[in-house]
């Protein structure tokens, strides 16, 4: 069991939304979003917490926590022709009140802000972590559309 971060930025002067793409470091490479184990007595929304800073860099009060997904990770690894292991992760929506990223060297190799239109095309692995995404800019575009009508 784990959880992790979709994690969006908007850029100030264009008004863009743009979400954060991690390279993991290992045999794959694979971009996905910050994700990790959960650690002992922690809620998954801690270990997202925790996790996204980590791996980012980015402090604790500048992310907003804006939702808990409904769209779960599910990571399925062969680790023997006949036995498979599963990880779940738990996925919760932060805004970053900042763009300014400080990669976790030890895990990861680069990192990307990418529009949603283009996620598809560079997460490694669309079929796991694309709904996490389509979820999120749904929560953000009615988000927006509910600020918009408050002004």
């Amino acid at each position: 069991m784990g959880s992790g971060g979709v994690v969006y930025y908007i850029d100030a002067e264009t008004n863009t939304v743009k979400f954060l793409l991690l390279k993991h470091k290992g045999r794959i490479k694979n971009w996905d979003l910050p994700k990790g184990h959960l650690k002992k007595k922690e809620s998954f929304e801690e270990c997202a917490l925790r996790e996204v800073h980590e791996e980012t860099g980015i402090q604790k009060d500048k992310l907003k926590l804006q939702a808990k997904l409904q769209h779960k990770n599910i990571y399925t690894k062969k680790r023997q022709i006949i036995r498979k292991k599963t990880k779940v992760i738990h996925v919760f929506l932060f805004q970053a009140l900042t763009d300014k990223i400080k990669i976790d060297k030890a895990e990861l190799v680069d990192y990307k802000w990418v529009k949603f239109e283009k996620l598809e095309k560079k997460l490694t692995n669309p079929e796991i972590a694309l709904g996490a995404f389509i979820e999120a800019n749904d929560i953000i575009n009615s988000l927006h559309q509910e600020a918009d009508t408050a002004s």
